[in-house]
């Protein structure tokens, strides 16, 4: 590390993200960690998104034709200069303290972290937290725990050590999605990693976004595990179907919710066939959802409006039979998965 408080290059991709830009980099000029500069990278908008942007003083706005958000991305780190690296999707909102609790864990590291990560908080197109994701909590070596369970749930979620990133040649530009997921693979299968236990970042739920595109995902997701076996020896891949099952499965709730019924009976099929134990024990969970009926609506509070420690939108099924098997399948998988990392 080069210094106590070194600096923090907040990098925010933008494309026809006029709605949501500027909540985003308010949340950004907001952070109590003041040693930062905020890099916004308009990606070919059609929309007013680089006149928000323009309109933040101290904001350094790149505009470029649309190249995707890999290219935004790595033209925002080829135009910072700081030690760290905080990728801001425009649509995503940050806990005041994010940063400065994210520098203070990768300084008490005992060793110089490829990342750290937090927790997210699902919000609504107002900003309100509807849902909580998993409170993963694996530092140090984690990648084989990280490909099965995805620690960070997003792209916004991390604090990235510059010199790692170059290291690797930044996001990969040819991939169709997940450039976020192949990088943080990455990372975690040559250095160690840290984490803030608590819910720093918003990570908002709008119709038609990249992660909504369960076929785009799966592509993507295809793509990564090709660039991981080609530029990552080290990673084992004995478990591999485990997480391409979580993938069809999620594609299958997508496709279901969608009403594209032949979609979705061929993505479980193909979730059965992958991990049968783990697809059946989420059909099960989901069974007992529905006999359990709609739950009561509960207040949706802004997401910067509570405590980053409170647990908010668990699971009400949580101590029924079928989560209770499910949890007790992921901690024998995470235990081998442990030995992995460690080893």
């Amino acid at each position: 590390m080069t210094g106590a408080r070194p600096l923090v290059s907040v990098i925010v991709p933008a494309f026809n993200a006029e709605a949501t830009l500027a909540d985003a980099l308010r949340s950004a000029l907001a952070q109590s960690y003041d040693n930062v500069e905020i890099i916004v990278v308009d990606d070919g908008s059609t929309d007013r998104s680089a006149e928000v942007a323009a309109g933040f003083p101290g904001v350094t706005l790149i505009r470029q034709a649309n190249a995707g958000v890999a290219a935004a991305r790595n033209a925002g780190i080829a135009a910072s200069t700081g030690e760290w690296l905080a990728p801001l999707d425009a649509d995503d909102l940050w806990h005041p303290t994010k940063l400065e609790k994210q520098v203070a864990a990768a300084l008490a590291a005992p060793g110089p972290p490829g990342f750290v990560y937090c927790w997210l908080r699902l919000i609504d197109r107002e900003g309100r937290i509807i849902g909580s994701g998993a409170r993963e909590q694996f530092e140090g070596r984690i990648i084989h725990r990280h490909l099965l369970r995805n620690v960070t749930g997003g792209g916004g979620q991390a604090l990235f050590r510059r010199e790692a990133v170059l290291a690797l040649g930044g996001y990969d530009e040819s991939l169709e999605s997940c450039e976020d997921i192949l990088l943080q693979f990455q990372l975690a299968a040559r250095h160690p990693v840290a984490f803030v236990p608590e819910y720093l970042t918003g990570y908002r739920q709008i119709a038609g976004q990249m992660t909504a595109n369960r076929d785009s995902m799966l592509r993507g997701w295809r793509q990564v595990r090709r660039r991981l076996r080609a530029t990552c020896p080290g990673v084992r891949h004995d478990y591999d179907r485990w997480m391409d099952a979580r993938q069809h499965y999620f594609a299958f709730l997508a496709d279901r919710a969608a009403g594209r019924r032949a979609a979705a009976v061929r993505r479980l099929l193909q979730a059965l066939g992958k991990d049968p134990r783990w697809t059946w024990g989420q059909l099960r969970l989901a069974l007992a959802r529905r006999r359990a009926g709609p739950q009561q609506p509960v207040e949706k509070p802004g997401f910067l409006e509570v405590d980053p420690n409170a647990p908010i939108g668990g699971d009400p099924l949580a101590q029924s039979k079928p989560a209770l098997r499910l949890r007790a399948l992921e901690r024998k998988r995470l235990a081998r998965l442990e030995v992995l990392d460690r080893a």
